[in-house]
């Protein structure tokens, strides 16, 4: 589903996951929301929600003008985004951020500060020393941006693959719609819902891991470095901070920019840079997460 339209199922659902999580837990006193979801719910105990997104798609739609026949739901659906926005200004709401990118976005919406702490990953090394061609991995929704990936591809002749998931029509929709756009190109290749070890073995023969959205964390290029590839990365948003060498990253939406960044890492000379990016993202570790998560929660332990 692409989550900016904000489709009738997923954010009713999304409403009534979080009332049933405050009514199961209603005699505690911490509620911690690792889903990242806004706070529904108007208690005065402690909640802490770790953020995976801005929630600037939750902001813009509640300002946004419905008519038709769904006008009086989406109505709904915005006084309950708007009392959750509300919400986050309690001083018992805390928030943790999963990147400095995600943490300055909601500061400057909402006014509100949060603690950051990035997501874990289980950092292992896959490399194979005989690596060529270029991988993404991406769920298949517009906000991936993956119509740019495939402009840029097709003027390189050189293998890609794109591995994406979909669960929803909107989703099986622009699968379908990048297919159509790819027909008349073998050197581009399309897979959908493919088994993790499948991509993990072409992550591990791929030279060059290329993303082109903007991402609060972005959780493939972290496994793009630990398969040895070289990632190439728009400079915007959290890529930042996941690939912090100017060199790996090209001008936003730059089509040019984008396919030369490319050619120099399928010819090796951004290999120099591999084991900076290696070090780097240990950072991100799983032991890390958990080290940093239990600091955190420790300040709101009772005291006898």
């Amino acid at each position: 589903v692409n989550r900016n339209s904000f489709p009738i199922g997923w954010s009713l659902q999304r409403i009534l996951d979080v009332k049933k999580l405050f009514n199961k837990a209603k005699n505690e006193d911490l509620l911690f929301i690792s889903s990242g979801n806004l706070v529904l719910g108007n208690t005065e105990k402690n909640v802490i929600i770790y953020c995976h997104s801005t929630f600037e798609s939750e902001f813009k739609f509640s300002n946004k003008e419905n008519v038709g026949i769904s006008k009086l739901y989406y109505d709904y659906i915005k006084k309950q985004i708007k009392n959750q926005i509300e919400l986050l200004e309690k001083s018992s709401v805390r928030l943790i951020a999963n990147s400095n990118f995600t943490k300055e976005k909601i500061k400057e919406l909402f006014n509100k500060d949060s603690e950051i702490i990035f997501p874990p990953v289980k950092i292992k090394k896959y490399m194979n020393n005989t690596k060529s061609g270029v991988i993404t991995i991406a769920r298949y929704s517009p906000e991936k941006n993956l119509d740019f990936n495939i402009q840029v591809m097709k003027k390189l002749n050189e293998q890609y693959k794109i591995f994406g998931n979909t669960k929803f029509s909107s989703q099986i929709n622009y699968y379908h719609h990048l297919l159509n756009t790819t027909k008349n190109q073998k050197q581009i290749e399309l897979f959908c819902n493919e088994d993790k070890e499948i991509i993990k073995n072409s992550l591990n023969s791929s030279k060059v891991c290329f993303q082109s959205s903007k991402e609060t964390f972005g959780i493939s290029v972290i496994e793009g470095i630990m398969a040895g590839c070289i990632p190439i990365v728009p400079d915007n948003s959290a890529n930042k901070e996941t690939v912090p060498i100017n060199e790996l990253r090209y001008k936003e939406n730059d089509i040019n920019d984008a396919k030369k960044k490319i050619e120099t890492a399928l010819r090796g000379n951004f290999d120099e840079y591999l084991n900076a990016l290696q070090q780097h993202i240990k950072k991100f570790s799983e032991e890390n997460f958990q080290k940093n998560i239990i600091t955190y929660l420790s300040k709101f332990e009772k005291t006898e």
